[in-house]
């Protein structure tokens, strides 16, 4: 018994894994280089054959498919980074596939879903979890960092253990999420990524309305948000919050969203809820003085 332990133990933190692909979009094109440069063996990757697909199969020494293959006995586990809606779908036709089930372990990396869609798989006896990075992967982004990056994990045994080992080799920080909490960590994502960029769009939409050349509203949208970044790290959330809502200045707000409802009346509602969640979000008075008192 402790001889297995033992084994179970290397197996699950020393030894490299071997390990396929199945889908090469943008976020399994920068896992499976990052898990290849941690020492893991990818044994093949399954795409479309487009022609960056075959060069990061070169690259990486590696076969590229069109299809899982049924002889996959030695791979520890295959990661599927399809598009979201079609996990259930992948894994309903996998499932009447003839494969050594009990030695597979299937991860996804899709934020919303936990392992419901490998369901199937499950029933089978496979290893299942869902493992996402929270960070963000554009179509042409040619690298993304992932040193830091958390994970959320959410897994039967065998596939959670398996999905934290891979996090952690990935310089990142596997966090456990519950299956009915994984839509509200995507939607965590979402507002720190897509709504920041879609913010910059605004504010830059706002600059474009007054004349302001496209290289001018660029470089001030970025040098704002650069240093907003800055001040989140020095400071905190909240301390970086400046503006007329951020100070308590409802005047100012109400000046702010006449001016909207008069020349861009789609934003105002957006800027009215944020105002609102901003005021919200100041400390009191008390705190404050409270604060001064105890330095």
């Amino acid at each position: 018994m402790l001889a297995f332990a033992v084994a179970e133990v290397y197996f699950w933190t020393m030894r490299k894994l071997r390990f396929a692909t199945v889908g090469l979009g943008a976020v399994g094109s920068a896992l499976t280089p990052a898990l290849a440069e941690a020492g893991h063996r990818p044994l093949f990757l399954v795409g479309r054959g487009r022609k960056r697909e075959q060069q990061l199969a070169r690259r990486l020494k590696t076969r590229l498919l069109r299809s899982l293959p049924n002889d996959i006995e030695n791979i520890d586990f295959i990661l599927v980074t399809i598009p979201t809606a079609t996990l259930a779908a992948y894994a309903g036709k996998l499932a009447t596939r003839d494969l050594p089930w009990k030695k597979l372990v299937f991860v996804h990396a899709a934020g919303p879903l936990g392992i419901e869609p490998f369901a199937p798989l499950a029933k089978l006896g496979a290893g299942v979890a869902a493992m996402h990075p929270y960070q963000t992967f554009p179509k042409r982004q040619r690298s993304v960092t992932l040193d830091g990056v958390i994970y959320g994990v959410t897994g039967d045994r065998r596939g959670a253990r398996l999905a934290r080992r891979i996090a952690r080799e990935l310089g990142g920080q596997p966090v456990m999420i519950k299956e009915a909490d994984r839509v509200l960590y995507h939607l965590s994502a979402v507002v720190a990524c897509g709504f920041t960029a879609a913010n910059l769009e605004i504010a830059g939409s706002i600059l474009a309305g007054l004349g302001i050349a496209k290289t001018s509203r660029e470089r001030a949208t970025r040098a704002i948000a650069e240093e907003t970044i800055r001040n989140v790290k020095a400071l905190g959330t909240r301390a970086a919050m400046t503006g007329p809502a951020a100070r308590g200045d409802v005047n100012g707000v109400r000046r702010h969203l006449r001016e909207l409802q008069k020349r861009r009346p789609e934003l105002a509602d957006c800027y009215e809820e944020m105002s609102r969640y901003m005021l919200a979000a100041r400390p009191s008075r008390k705190a404050v003085k409270k604060s001064k008192r105890s330095k």
